[in-house]
């Protein structure tokens, strides 16, 4: 599976098989792929080539890492305190990468053992990770989910309960000395998740839960554009009251994501003005 490609053509991913769980790139025109060397899966890839993954490709993976010109190049430290890691989810141009670690918190007497779970950026230059503000209140099913960085550091992601349940849209910028922020919700929506941003613009797509919905159930999502003043849209979906859900976007607003058709066929799509058909 591909998870990411940057401007020239490099694409990186995940490779299964049996017995077989990779990380891989592969440069458009080559005659194969690359696996990376101690992964087992590829999350993104910046216009410089550095690639961002994991040596897992599921929950609970051990390590995040980073790889250039196919050599792994750095295994990324975490914060102090237990914590261990859970994710690596974007890098932007600069080399910052945003991710997730968490770390477990012991009961009390009125609670149980819980694993907290949070963001955190690792900068460019190398020195120690950054622990970002949680974007909910401490929980079981309490989750900051982070999804994407821009060139500026500013990180996008929701707020996360628990399956079937609550996604509000948050953000957290750079410099990150307060703590994030929850981004607007499209008009008639009561849970959104911010998925992308762009790399200049500000911009940002995600999935929003549909007017009228009460759970995040199977067919109840839209898609949705965030502007750069952070008013929040739907965009229009293939089929009348069908799902849609929007996961890269350009800072031209050209989005790029997935849709059911009237017969419930997923199909890839993309909302090539996106700025334009968002309602």
């Amino acid at each position: 599976m591909v998870n990411a490609v940057n401007a020239d053509g490099l694409m990186v991913g995940d490779l299964t098989g049996p017995g077989t769980y990779a990380a891989f790139a592969y440069q458009k025109g080559a005659r194969k792929l690359t696996l990376l060397p101690g992964g087992q899966s590829a999350e993104d890839v910046n216009d410089a080539g550095t690639v961002v993954g994991s040596d897992r490709s599921y929950e609970g993976g051990t390590t995040g890492l980073v790889w250039r010109a196919g050599a792994l190049v750095r295994r990324l430290p975490l914060p102090g305190d237990g914590a261990t890691f859970y994710h690596v989810a974007a890098i932007n141009e600069a080399g910052t990468i945003a991710g997730q670690a968490e770390r477990v918190v012991p009961g009390d007497g009125s609670a149980y053992e819980r694993w907290e779970n949070f963001p955190v950026v690792w900068p460019a230059d190398g020195s120690a990770p950054v622990e970002l503000p949680r974007s909910g209140a401490a929980g079981l099913y309490d989750y900051s989910q982070v999804r994407d960085i821009d060139a500026a550091g500013n990180v996008v992601g929701y707020d996360w309960t628990g399956p079937w349940q609550g996604r509000t849209p948050w953000t957290w910028s750079a410099p990150y000395a307060g703590a994030g922020t929850a981004a607007s919700l499209p008009a008639g929506t009561t849970g959104a998740t911010l998925e992308a941003v762009g790399p200049h613009s500000g911009v940002a797509v995600g999935t929003a839960l549909a007017p009228g919905a009460a759970e995040w159930e199977y067919d109840t999502h839209q898609a949705l554009y965030r502007d750069a003043s952070g008013t929040a849209r739907l965009l229009p979906p293939l089929a009348e009251d069908r799902t849609a859900e929007a996961y890269a976007v350009t800072d031209t607003s050209r989005a790029g994501g997935t849709a059911l058709d009237t017969n419930g066929v997923a199909h890839a799509v993309a909302w090539r003005h996106a700025d334009r058909v968002a309602r």
